[in-house]
């Protein structure tokens, strides 16, 4: 698969789950938000899938290896999403609660190890290296500013604009031409 259509999939996934959180305003735990969680997983995937195709995190397998953190975490949280939206397991259930805590704490801590590891491979030049590690920093920043306008639904948003722009990032890399005398594989 294309990095084109990786990066349009995690687009695709981070605005279900940023318009449903500013148009519905309901609780979580309903129908439109676990389908706008299992779109944003999925999206996460592809883009996390998209950062190893492109090489950002380098060629050292240990360093591509720790770009599965956050894709077990996006997959937790899609299978607690998913089971919830098909009814099998309950908010009362104890595996409703525990993979999606498990399943942000992977993401986050995954997506700060992947944001990290795409500056220190310089693979990536000028400010698209800093984007996966600007996906996560927003967060803190959008729901303080969304704690500061007293609107939450407004700092959720902003929030996951960072992944946004990651999707954009992903979805528009142009590899650098070869260097002249070298041909490219």
């Amino acid at each position: 698969m294309s990095t084109r259509w990786l990066g349009i999939a995690m687009i695709i996934g981070t605005l279900a789950f940023i318009v449903q959180d500013l148009i519905y305003d309901v609780e979580m735990g309903n129908t439109s938000s676990r389908l706008a969680l299992l779109l944003f997983c999925v999206g996460g995937i592809c883009g996390v899938t998209g950062l190893i195709k492109l090489n950002a995190l380098g060629s050292n397998t240990v360093a591509r290896a720790l770009g599965f953190v956050p894709m077990i975490g996006f997959a937790a949280l899609a299978l607690g999403a998913a089971l919830k939206l098909s009814e099998v397991i309950t908010l009362d259930d104890s595996l409703g609660n525990i993979l999606p805590a498990i399943g942000w704490i992977m993401m986050l801590a995954g997506m700060l190890i992947v944001g990290i590891l795409t500056i220190a491979t310089r693979n990536w030049q000028g400010w698209r290296r800093f984007v996966p590690l600007l996906s996560i920093l927003v967060i803190p920043v959008g729901l303080a500013l969304g704690a500061r306008l007293g609107n939450d639904d407004v700092g959720g948003a902003i929030s996951f604009t960072g992944f946004l722009l990651l999707g954009i990032v992903i979805a528009t890399f142009q590899s650098a031409p070869a260097p002249d005398g070298v041909v490219a594989a």
